[in-house]
């Protein structure tokens, strides 16, 4: 990768990165009020903060190097959230001891270890579906991403997390307002149509007596939990926060609750209102800039960003951290905005290239039509008492006088005229003359002959 190509994604996306940076740095920077502040904590939470920015950086300077990076990408994404959900399920099903906690719900392997991990995650996978499917053309490959879908809706059941169904009922809504090459009107029908579905399968649900599993974990405690965090921020250092490195955990009823789960919610504890800021000022940038000039991968970014900011209302954590499930909903997405900034603005390049192309095969052809010198001639124009010749020259400048000949305008006083008005000229009247004779003799032929009158005076010519 060249220095030049480092320089376009990063002038093209300077905004987005200058408050990425901003906000990674600040991150960091919490370290030193928090509870055990350590420089090697701090610098733990600098190459952090690295990490994101590169992740964030590589993705659209791959893409700039090879056309066919994002595609193969993300099919190899979803690809493993498949088989992630495909081996988790058979586990399930065919291994007794499959279930570490006890509890009747999917506990997916390696780093999914967690339900709503997996759920997130797998959501993640069927939103990347959802979009890819809504511009496909190819019947084979809609068949193909429809029985994909079934299989990611499977495992998210069986995980028992609630809270990413709304997340994908807000991506769906996403999907169709951003909908390449679809009218408003169309939007809208669509859009009624999803949310006259989701009504009847809610009926549905509720006349089987099926609400009873959504709403045997009640809200999972997440009220008493989110007045707890409130609590501590108002009664604590509510503009700068906490500190990243401060441990949140907290007892209720004889319960410890590690965190606040909500993303905005322990940003607003670690960073204060400063870090919270600075995050909804960074989630901002990028939906304007896609909003305003959408590309081929709004279709991608803006679905899977608003699953992730709405699935993490309920759970999250820390941003600033290694390699987990909020970069696939928060980091990625992110990265796949820069890259389409970046093919946004090779668009308008190429437009612009294409305009400029246009305009020059134009003057071409103007050119090629218009003979390489025109040249006009004007009889005593009104500023002048003599004749003019006037020539323009390809590609249309302005005109320019070539040649005036003197001339001297007549009157009585000179010469007795009777009354009648008399121009003499030198040189240029006999050449225009030619081919109609001076009109004073018989014989005369272009200003030649035996009778011409002004073959007398050679180059001089009169009119009375």
């Amino acid at each position: 990768i060249s220095a030049n190509e480092i320089t376009q994604v990063l002038t093209r996306n300077r905004t987005a990165l200058t408050i990425l940076s901003i906000f990674l740095a600040y991150a960091a920077l919490t370290v030193f009020w928090s509870n055990d502040a350590q420089f090697k904590t701090f610098a733990l939470y600098t190459g952090y903060g690295l990490l994101i920015i590169t992740f964030v950086i590589a993705i659209p300077l791959l893409a700039h190097r090879f056309p066919w990076f994002i595609d193969v990408f993300l099919r190899l994404l979803v690809l493993a959230a498949v088989i992630s959900c495909c081996y988790s399920l058979c586990f399930y099903y065919l291994l007794d001891d499959y279930r570490p906690l006890g509890f009747d719900r999917l506990y997916s392997l390696g780093g999914l270890h967690n339900p709503v991990v997996s759920a997130l995650s797998y959501g993640a996978a069927l939103v990347l579906v959802l979009s890819f499917a809504s511009i496909c053309r190819d019947n084979a490959l809609k068949v193909l991403t429809f029985f994909i879908g079934i299989l990611l809706l499977a495992g998210i059941m069986h995980t028992g997390t609630r809270s990413v169904w709304i997340g994908l009922i807000a991506a769906g809504l996403c999907v169709i307002a951003v909908l390449p090459n679809t009218g408003a009107q169309k939007k809208l029908v669509l859009g009624v149509v999803g949310l006259t579905c989701l009504l009847i399968a809610g009926v549905s649900i509720w006349i089987l007596g099926y609400h009873e599993a959504l709403l045997e974990r009640s809200t999972s405690f997440r009220p008493q939990i989110w007045v707890e965090f409130l609590t501590k921020i108002v009664s604590g250092n509510f503009f700068l926060g906490f500190g990243i490195n401060t441990d949140p955990a907290f007892y209720a009823d004889g319960i410890e609750f590690k965190h606040a789960h909500s993303i905005y919610l322990s940003t607003l504890f670690y960073g204060g209102i400063v870090g919270l800021g600075l995050f909804l000022t960074l989630i901002g940038q990028v939906i304007y800039t896609q909003v305003k000039n959408p590309t081929r991968l709004t279709i991608y970014v803006l679905p899977l960003l608003v699953f992730g900011l709405v699935c993490l209302v309920f759970d999250g954590n820390r941003l600033v951290r290694k390699v987990d499930f909020t970069w696939l909903l928060i980091w990625l997405p992110i990265a796949l905005s820069l890259m389409a900034n970046c093919d946004c603005a090779r668009i308008s390049e190429m437009n612009a290239a294409e305009s400029l192309a246009s305009g020059r095969t134009s003057a071409l052809r103007l050119a090629a039509s218009i003979p390489p010198v025109s040249t006009r001639s004007k009889e005593t124009p009104f500023h002048s008492t003599s004749d003019t010749s006037r020539s323009r020259v390809v590609p249309g400048t302005s005109s320019t006088t070539a040649n005036r000949s003197p001339a001297k305008r007549l009157n009585r006083v000179d010469l007795p005229t009777l009354g009648r008005p008399t121009s003499a000229t030198r040189g240029l009247r006999i050449g225009r003359e030619s081919g109609r004779g001076c009109g004073r003799g018989r014989g005369c032929v272009g200003g030649r002959g035996p009778g011409c009158h002004s073959s007398l005076i050679g180059a001089c010519s009169s009119r009375w």
